[in-house]
């Protein structure tokens, strides 16, 4: 008769740096280590130039990564455009993903917090959390995202709360060049080519689907790929 060991396996804390290949080495260091569940990934060293793309992301989370704590301040608003940009799009992918990531920063500038509610929120404290105190009391899985279907895309947008929620249905072509264009940041001039896809963007931003810090934009819904049990419950 075989026996198993049905012991649960206990959380695994990595604390490892980025090397030069970055989060490929990182990867790849997960690989040579063996495959482990629960892993608690602990960055180290300087703050990275980049953050990890969605297909990044989808290996960590293969290699049994369920959450990455981010050790670096991270301030995002006008001050640092493009670094901005750049984290807020690997917080909304890590949450497509089920990656979550503990990190510590703050939001400035004109952008409201409750635009970010569906996105991991940071785990600040002072000033900086009264700040976000939206941010913390709003969020929860499931309050702005997307799924595509044939020739269209569904967005859900429930961040302002049930009363205010909103659904779009995005099927012309322009539209969906635009959206398609902002699941990676971009420069404003990227994005937009002719007035059709101009007045399109103005929607999306107006609307906080598309996040603008000086130059550069992204989408802000995460794409869908995980339902939670029960579903309707978003």
């Amino acid at each position: 008769m075989r026996m198993h060991d049905m012991r649960t396996q206990s959380p695994t804390r990595l604390d490892l740096p980025l090397d030069t290949r970055g989060w490929t080495g990182l990867s790849d260091a997960l690989v040579a280590g063996g495959r482990q569940r629960d892993v608690f990934l602990h960055l180290q060293g300087a703050a990275p130039t980049g953050w990890p793309s969605d297909g990044e992301i989808e290996r960590l989370v293969a290699l049994g990564v369920v959450e990455v704590e981010v050790p670096w301040w991270m301030e995002l608003g006008e001050e640092q455009p493009e670094q901005s940009i750049h984290f807020v799009r690997f917080l909304r992918d890590a949450m497509s993903h089920g990656l979550r990531v503990d990190w510590r920063g703050t939001l400035t500038g004109e952008t409201p917090a409750w635009a970010l509610n569906h996105l991991e929120p940071p785990a600040s404290r002072g000033e900086a959390a009264g700040r976000l105190a939206a941010w913390h009391e709003g969020h929860r899985y499931g309050l702005c995202y997307w799924r595509s279907g044939p020739g269209f895309v569904l967005v859900k947008d429930f961040r302002k709360g049930e009363q205010e929620g909103a659904r779009f249905t995005l099927d012309d072509p322009s539209a969906l060049r635009v959206f398609a264009a902002l699941t990676v940041p971009r420069r404003l001039g990227e994005v937009a080519m002719d007035a059709e896809e101009q007045r399109i963007l103005a929607i999306l931003r107006e609307e906080q689907l598309a996040l603008q810090f000086g130059e550069w934009l992204v989408g802000v819904p995460y794409r869908m790929r995980r339902w939670p049990i029960p579903f309707l419950s978003i």
